[in-house]
């Protein structure tokens, strides 16, 4: 028997892949389909097969700690199915140090190696410990920082007169340059005044405004009928 062949023979480790983008943009940039294929390139140099992958596409790893990947990557850990979990980077665990954390102390409660293509770390060592705090640290940094940078931007398009994001019910968005403003819709527009005049009265209740919005066949802007929480949302909305 040839060195190849003994090679074959050799049982591989069963384990694991986890990958997620939060984005669109990512997509676009880094798909699911790239990390999968370093993660594959990887455990075939440990002697590792991927039996399972689990992922989560366009999901926030820093305001969803369950996510659907995670919950479905740890109930099959529970199980014994595989023994060493692959993923891209820390970041694609989670954005927060002590979600990362707490998905780690779980996966090690079950024996489960965690490894990561890009900047590995051995956890069973100070430094490795050490070095994945720092990594997760900088990961919830990053997504600190983008978010306090996104709003100053969105603070300063509507300093300038222009809207962020989708336009409330009443308007309609239009390009002016590169910006996007919002203009009043000359239908609708009279409909939310006279919501405001009503409900200004204290004769109406939002139940009672929504109801006669849906009897005169106005629906939300995703084509639903009125609640008297879509109402309330209107009404305190700063927008208007």
């Amino acid at each position: 028997m040839n060195q190849d062949n003994q090679l074959e023979t050799i049982p591989r480790i069963p384990g694991a892949a986890y990958i997620r983008y939060s984005s669109e943009m990512q997509n676009d940039s880094f798909s699911l389909d790239a990390q999968l294929r370093q993660i594959k390139l990887r455990a075939e140099m440990d002697g590792v097969s991927i039996i399972q992958i689990f992922s989560d596409p366009a999901t926030s790893a820093y305001s969803k700690k369950q996510r659907p990947g995670i919950k479905e990557m740890l109930e099959s850990g529970k199980k014994g199915e595989f023994y060493i979990l692959y993923i891209h980077k820390v970041d694609r665990l989670a954005r927060r140090l002590e979600w990362a954390l707490e998905i780690v102390r779980e996966l090690q409660s079950l024996d489960i190696t965690l490894k990561a293509v890009e900047l590995n770390f051995d956890l069973s060592t100070p430094e490795g410990k050490l070095f994945f705090h720092l990594l997760s640290s900088l990961g919830e940094f990053y997504s600190n920082n983008l978010s306090n940078e996104t709003l100053k931007g969105k603070r300063e398009c509507t300093s300038q007169g222009y809207h962020n994001g989708s336009v409330t019910w009443g308007y309609f968005s239009e390009k002016q340059g590169n910006h996007k403003m919002a203009f009043k819709d000359p239908e609708t527009a009279l409909i939310v005044n006279s919501m405001f005049e009503r409900y200004a009265t204290g004769l109406y209740s939002d139940r009672q405004i929504a109801d006669w919005l849906n009897i005169q066949g106005h629906r939300t802007l995703n084509g639903r009928l009125f609640s008297k929480d879509s109402v309330r949302e209107i009404l305190q909305n700063p927008f208007y």
